[in-house]
This record gives C-alpha cells, sequence and structure tokens, in this order.
C-alpha cells in the first residue's frame, strides 16, 4: 500500500513538472503557498524544475512556530526572526535554517544572549545577559563560554532550530492559481571534517593537522616556504627556540606572528589542514585580534594549494566571521595564514576554522573572498583605507616621544629645584643661606627667598643675618605694599575712565533714542555696558 502511495505521488508529481515545462514560466505574486505543516505566505516563487522555494515573507508552522525574512532554495537564509510557539525568538542571520553570523536570542525565561553564532551554537564574541540582571561578556566556542573563562556560570542549551520542510514543497497550477501538486526538493548537505579548535594537539600531522611558519610576510607565500615547528610545550607550538624572541607560536584558538621589529625578523605563523576528500569545502569560522590599539593590526588569510580564497585585515578589538566554498582533492593543503602586517606588538589573534565537506556549494554562497587584484596589494588596499593612524604613525610616535622627553626634563628639573631649596633651609651657615635667598629674590621667587629667610631668624636669632634677614623682609614687605597700592591705584583708575566711558555712552544712546523715537541707528544700552 505504502508503495502504491509513493508511485502514485511520483506520477503526479511528473505531471505537475511536464504541466509546468508546457507553460515556461516563474510564478511570483503575493500568494499563499502550503505544504504539509508549513504555510509561506508573502513574495514566494517556486522553481519549475525542482519546486525549490525562493522569495521573501512570512514562513508559519501548524505547531505554532513563526518565520519572518528571506527563503532561499527552501532554506531559511538571511537576516530574519524566528518566534518559537514556547515564547523563544530569534532576531539576526541564519543560513540553512541556523543561527549563522550575528544574532540575539531572547528566551522566555528572560535571558538575553547578542554576539556571534555559527551553525547554530554561539562561537565567537557574545554578551550573555541572565534574567536577573547578571552579565557574562567575552568568547564563545561550540555553545559556551570560551575555555579562559570556565568560572562563569554554564548556559542553557539553545533549543534546534527546526529546519524549513523541504521534501515536499507546492507549486500552484499554472491553470487555475488554486490547484497545488507536490514536488521533490533537494538541499545541500554538509559533515564536519576538520576543526582546528576541537583538533588541536601536540602531534605534527594528527588528524590531519600541521603547526608552522613561514619566514617573510604572507605576499611571498606559497606552500613550499611552509616549515614545521618543532617545539611544543604547555599547549603551544614553537618554531623551536628555548626562550623568546622570536614571538611566533600557535596555540588551540589562534596565533601570534613575529614582526619586523623582533628578533628573527618578520615571520607568519601557518595552520595547515591537508584534505582528505574530493569536492567542495566548506571553510568558516572566526577571525579576531584580541589586544590593545597600538601597532598595526594584522592580516589574516586562507590558500588552498596556494591559491588565495579569503583575506581580512584586522584592527584591534575587531571580529570577523568567514564563509566559503572552494573545490579541493584528497592532498590539497589548506593554509590558515597570520601575517604581523610589519610590526608585532600585540598581535595575538583568535583564528579558528572549521572544514566541512559540502554535497555542492548553495547558490548563494561565497566561493572565495579575494578581489579580483593582486592578493596582498588587496591587503595594502584595505590596510590602507582603514587606518589612517598607521600612515600618521610615525609622526605621532616622534610627537609622543619630543612629549615624553620633556615631561622627563621637566620632572628632572623639579627634583633639582626641590634638592636646592632643601639644601638652603637645612643650610648651618646663615651667610650661605642669606645668599641663597637673595639669590632667589633675583630670580623672582619671592616665596622661596621669604622661606629661607624666615629659617634663618628662626635657627639663627643672634647672627648678625638674621637681623639682615629680617630688614630684608621689612623691605619686602614695604616694597609689596607700595605695588599692591599701585595696582590698586591704576584698577581704580581703569574703573573710573570706565564708568565715565559708560555714562557717555549712554547718554549717546539715550538722545539718539529720543530723537529718533527708536533704537535704530542707535547705540543700544547693551553695548554701553562693555565699556565699564
Amino acid at each position: 500500500m505504502a508503495k502504491n502511495k509513493i508511485a502514485a505521488r511520483h506520477h503526479i508529481a511528473s505531471l505537475a513538472l511536464a504541466v509546468l515545462a508546457t507553460f515556461s514560466i516563474d510564478i511570483h505574486a503575493q500568494t499563499t503557498i502550503t505544504a504539509g505543516d508549513t504555510t509561506y505566505r508573502g513574495s514566494f516563487s517556486t522553481d519549475a524544475k525542482t519546486g525549490a522555494v525562493n522569495g521573501s515573507g512570512s514562513v508559519l508552522w501548524k505547531n505554532g512556530n513563526r518565520y519572518e525574512g528571506p527563503v532561499v532554495n527552501t532554506q531559511l537564509t538571511g537576516k530574519g526572526s524566528f518566534t518559537w510557539a514556547n515564547g523563544d525568538t530569534y532576531v539576526g542571520d541564519m543560513v540553512n535554517a541556523q543561527p549563522h553570523g550575528q544574532g540575539t536570542y531572547t528566551f522566555k525565561s528572560g535571558d538575553r544572549y547578542a554576539g556571534a553564532w555559527r551553525n547554530g551554537q554561539k562561537h565567537g564574541q557574545g554578551r550573555y545577559t541572565f534574567a536577573n540582571g547578571t552579565v557574562w561578556e567575552g568568547e564563545f566556542a561550540n555553545d559556551q563560554q570560551f575555555k579562559e573563562a570556565l568560572q562563569a556560570p554554564v548556559l542553557p542549551a539553545v533549543p534546534v532550530l527546526p529546519v524549513a520542510e523541504a521534501p515536499l514543497k507546492s507549486a500552484p497550477s499554472p491553470s487555475s492559481g488554486a490547484q497545488s501538486t507536490n514536488i521533490p526538493v533537494t538541499t545541500v548537505s554538509e559533515a564536519v571534517i576538520a576543526d582546528s579548535f576541537a583538533d588541536f594537539s601536540g602531534t605534527q600531522g594528527k588528524k590531519g593537522w600541521h603547526y608552522g611558519y613561514a619566514n617573510g610576510s604572507m605576499d611571498a607565500y606559497n606552500p613550499t616556504k611552509f616549515t614545521e615547528m618543532r617545539r611544543y610545550e604547555e599547549g603551544n607550538w614553537f618554531p623551536g627556540q628555548a626562550a623568546n624572541p622570536p614571538w611566533t607560536q600557535l596555540w588551540d584558538h589562534g596565533g601570534h606572528p613575529n614582526g619586523a621589529n623582533s628578533t628573527g625578523g618578520v615571520q607568519t605563523v601557518v595552520r595547515r589542514w591537508v584534505s582528505t576528500f574530493d569536492g567542495t569545502a566548506h571553510i568558516y569560522g572566526n577571525f579576531f585580534r584580541y589586544h590593545g590599539k597600538e601597532m598595526f593590526g594584522v592580516y589574516g588569510a586562507i590558500q588552498v594549494d596556494g591559491r588565495p580564497v579569503w583575506l581580512s585585515w584586522k584592527h584591534p578589538k575587531k571580529s570577523t566571521e568567514f564563509s566559503i566554498y572552494v573545490p579541493v582533492s584528497k592532498g590539497s593543503k589548506i593554509d590558515f595564514l597570520l601575517d604581523p602586517a610589519g610590526e608585532d606588538g600585540s598581535d595575538s589573534t583568535r583564528y579558528v576554522g572549521v572544514i566541512a565537506k559540502a554535497s555542492a556549494a548553495p547558490a548563494n554562497a561565497s566561493t572565495t573572498s579575494v578581489p579580483t587584484t593582486p592578493f596582498f596589494d588587496a591587503a595594502r588596499e584595505s590596510f590602507e583605507k582603514s587606518s589612517k593612524e598607521v600612515r600618521e604613525r610615525p609622526e605621532r610616535l616622534a610627537k609622543e616621544e619630543r612629549e615624553r622627553q620633556a615631561e622627563l626634563a621637566a620632572e628632572k628639573r623639579r627634583k633639582q629645584e626641590q634638592a636646592r631649596f632643601d639644601a638652603a633651609m637645612n643650610g648651618k651657615d646663615p651667610q650661605a643661606m642669606y645668599l641663597a635667598a637673595g639669590k632667589y629674590e633675583r630670580e623672582g621667587d619671592s616665596y622661596s627667598a621669604r622661606k629661607v629667610y624666615e629659617q634663618i631668624i628662626d635657627r639663627f636669632p643672634s647672627s648678625p643675618f638674621a637681623a639682615k634677614a629680617n630688614d630684608q623682609l621689612l623691605a619686602n614687605q614695604r616694597s609689596d605694599k607700595a605695588r599692591s597700592d599701585l595696582l590698586e591705584a591704576q584698577q581704580d583708575a581703569r574703573r573710573q575712565q570706565g564708568e565715565a566711558a559708560y555714562k557717555a555712552c549712554m547718554l549717546q544712546s539715550d538722545t539718539c533714542y529720543k530723537r529718533n523715537n527708536s533704537f535704530k541707528g542707535c547705540v543700544l544700552p547693551g553695548e554701553c555696558a562693555s565699556l565699564r
């Protein structure tokens, strides 16, 4: 009985395909398409040959789940929102009905995660806010906090996202627009083969992974320059030296290149995976430079058998998700490159990648992210456009050095002056102290002079220099009073002049107003006030 139903269904599908082929049309309309428990409402079309649904609008399930956004090849792909019947919601990037990219998931409990996703899992930089207000922010890997934050509370698992029902989709009949026929739909399948984070080990070649480096920058790199690292210690691979520099090293979730400013010169770190299959490889992951604002940033790139397939430049604290589909053969070398972009200050970088075997590349997938311009020229152009501070760095560093030297010189002078003052105050010879106070006076430092004179009087009251110091203080007081009186007299004179000018101005303004019966062409009273 079941075989008869299957045969009948394929017979109906064949008839529908023949009808659609006869009319040779692709239907685009604000319409409703129903297939089993799934209903499409909006601007959707169906492929005449495969029945695949494409378009944008609402997708509803009988269990109460709802999706708003684009549909590509019968898959929820693009920026959209998904609402579960239980109240959970997701808003953001989706690929094949899974959160992938940037998005926000809100649980019915009140918990909320906003950040990076990979294949339906929290993966990359993100922020998790618990219903009680507690916040955890940092790196996530495979749906859990990154290993450097194991003390953070364990996060609840995200419910598995449903996949749009692909086996049978409805294609409206062109004859009436009301009838429908079920048409089989094929989808792209993938299987993860390698994961740079999960597969990391202290053994070269284990699970196809090799850890190495190449002398020089990545613009001159080719697979023959790859050199395996020789020393593994405490979770890190090194070229072989017993101590740093050079700073070249690799660890499970990233690495650090060596720059032109460090012993050993420029060294690009290379994480290599050797393909175990023929076909289409889906390479995806995260590229994120951790530290500070200093230095140039870093370059990241992926080559397959020496052919560039992905390239990025990253300044500090910025993250990039990459996802590309490339053809590979068994034995193909997939190299993940990390270049210091000149100098290597604070270049520790998170750089993780996953390789999956795909049955085919999706129609909307990127097959390469590298521009058609030469490989390193493209990086250099991106680098120059993205970082004005790199071009201005020599001048900025020179200015900072001048300011630092000036500050050091000023601090040295302050210490010297303090030492000189302390020596004068603690002197044992009243005559030498008297001469030091006189020098302060000639330099215009009346405060220091007065303090030294007072010290002479206090410590050596019977000394003739104590009497001289007292006379000098009285003379200075008389001089200070004379200067104060003169200053006050000058200020009084200026006030009187200002008041006279103000009164004259106000008289002029008042006369003009009475003559014109308005202030037009007259000096305004407010302008006169500034003369006071």
